[in-house]
């Protein structure tokens, strides 16, 4: 068993990951990775009409494991609305291998 528990900040909300599939690269208790981030984002609305403040995501990023402690850097695309252009979010969060 090989994982990751990932937990950040990102516009103005929250994330919580479990790695997905990536490139890695390992050498003695570091690990790195570059891939997909299969995410539930946190986000509340401030606006009259609302979305669900719970939302399923997928993020990109770069993602450095030391022993079991975890730093990441995911992107998250918001889409564009009839008030806002689409743009890229760089968040930064950290979390635990789970490791066997």
């Amino acid at each position: 068993m090989d994982g990751i528990l990932a937990m950040g900040y990102v516009d103005h909300g929250a994330y919580l990951n479990f790695t997905g599939p990536n490139l890695s690269f390992s050498r003695g208790k570091s690990k790195i990775m570059l891939g997909m981030l299969p995410s539930l984002r946190y986000k509340q609305d401030t606006g009259v009409t609302k979305n669900s403040p719970i939302i399923p995501s997928l993020g990109v990023g770069i993602t450095y494991s030391y022993k079991r402690c975890v730093f990441q850097l995911p992107l998250y695309y918001n889409a564009k609305t009839s008030t806002a252009n689409g743009n890229w979010q760089l968040g930064v969060g950290l979390g635990f291998r789970l490791k066997k």
